[in-house]
């Protein structure tokens, strides 16, 4: 019987959280759960949002919005997934993903757009007809 344990040597990785433990890992900025930011927010980097927004969001980038995350303003990003409440109209470059339990009250207008069962969506949507597509667009006719 020994009275001393083996003890593990850190290494550099062990210092860094996982993904489990910080939720905000890939993006730049995060807005938690509770918190609520009144006003624009404007850059080029990803955000995800737990908590409330009021005011305009305009991003070169990823904006993810978390089941309790709510967003009272319009949208402009490059890409996007919703799992919480929009309350205002979505402009997307690229793909914008709502997922289930989403709601969204606003127009959206998006390159692509995947809206999975149980999404509450009120208001028009336009997608994007990408190049490639347009030229097999042309060739149909």
């Amino acid at each position: 019987m020994s009275f001393f344990k083996k003890t593990k040597i850190l290494n550099e990785e062990d210092m860094q959280p996982n993904a489990t433990e910080n939720h905000a890992m890939h993006y730049s900025s995060y807005i938690s759960y509770g918190c609520r930011y009144t006003g624009n927010l404007e850059g080029d980097s990803n955000v995800k949002i737990d908590g409330e927004i009021i005011g305009d969001i305009i991003l070169k980038g990823n904006l993810k919005i978390g089941d309790k995350g709510k967003v009272v303003g319009n949208i402009s990003i490059t890409s996007g997934e919703v799992f919480g409440c929009v309350d205002g109209h979505i402009k997307c470059d690229e793909t914008l993903v709502l997922r289930k339990g989403s709601i969204v009250k606003g127009n959206i207008t998006s390159g692509n757009i995947l809206v999975e069962s149980d999404t509450v969506l009120e208001g028009i949507v336009k997608v994007h007809v990408s190049d490639g597509l347009k030229k097999q667009d042309d060739l149909l006719q």
